[in-house]
């Protein structure tokens, strides 16, 4: 089993995870499409919340330095 790895955008990166976000699609085998549909959407709908808590884990972790 692989460890899971993070991934750290700072603020200026934030246009590039804004795009990571609407490139985000779950297209897994057809039992579940449902559940890909509603997941793809969630983290859609969720965008501009995500964004803000990078911006704020970007200053969490500058804060730390």
């Amino acid at each position: 089993m692989s460890e899971a790895k993070e991934y750290y955008f700072r603020v200026k990166d934030v246009d590039t995870a804004s795009s990571l976000i609407d490139l985000f699609d779950i297209d897994l085998n057809y039992s579940y499409w449902p559940v890909n549909i509603w997941l793809t959407n969630l983290l859609r709908l969720y965008k501009s919340e995500i964004i803000e808590l990078l911006k704020k884990y970007d200053i969490s972790v500058k804060s730390c330095r």
